[in-house]
């Protein structure tokens, strides 16, 4: 079976006569190629390899980057022309899981979601059922997000909003400020929403993530030692 090989991985001179043109422009011919699933996988250097990834996972990546996403299935077929199918479930390509979960992460992010009508209405719904207010108390911004996310839960919805995109809107509504010595944002809160929690549910957020955080460091810094 011959190996499948993208636009991308082509020499200057390979991509000459594939295109049969004499002055090609191999980055602008690659985002404006017939469908944009190619420009999606050089865009982010996506190539044939021996790592199993989701092929849902890498869909749902997809979707982040095309304005117009077309089907999975048809998403499926136009990958395969470019990567080997080895598998129902994944293909095989040079990134793992993590680094496509990373890259939707990212450019979820990216995307403003204060600007969309939808959100909107979410978040107005929170503050306004759980009558968080702004007063004169300051509270981290990660505590504020348990709040959410568990009155999502008690209402049985799944949270629209992740961490960054939920603090977009905090800062929309409340003042807010880095305190010296911390990272976290703080925002400013009345006193019935600062007491939502115990000051001991939030003495135990804080601890567990001061925890997560020293656990990162140290994964980070047992790489570096085994680099």
């Amino acid at each position: 079976m011959a190996t499948k090989i993208l636009p991308s991985q082509l020499s200057y001179e390979e991509l000459i006569n594939l295109l049969g043109s004499s002055e090609p422009e191999p980055t602008e011919q690659i985002l404006e190629y017939t469908n944009d699933v190619v420009p999606f996988l050089t865009n982010y250097g996506i190539t044939p390899g021996n790592v199993p990834v989701s092929k849902k996972l890498l869909y749902k990546l997809y979707k982040t980057y095309s304005k117009n996403a077309i089907l999975i299935n048809e998403f499926s077929t136009k990958v395969g022309e470019y990567i080997t199918d080895k598998s129902t479930l994944y293909y095989y390509i040079n990134y793992d899981n993590f680094a496509i979960s990373k890259y939707i992460y990212s450019e979820t992010a990216k995307r403003d979601k204060t600007k969309s009508l939808i959100y909107q209405k979410h978040f107005n719904w929170f503050i306004t059922e759980k009558q968080v207010k702004t007063g004169s108390k300051w509270v981290e911004g990660f505590v504020l997000f348990y709040i959410y996310k568990d009155f999502c839960k008690s209402r049985r919805v799944n949270p629209k909003l992740g961490y960054v995109n939920y603090h977009k809107f905090l800062k929309l509504h409340f003042q807010n400020k880095r305190i010296k010595g911390n990272r976290s944002l703080w925002f400013k809160v009345d006193q019935d929403t600062y007491s939502i929690l115990s000051n001991e549910e939030k003495n135990v957020i804080r601890e567990a993530r001061q925890k997560t955080r020293r656990s990162k460091k140290e994964s980070i810094s047992k790489s570096e030692e085994t680099a």
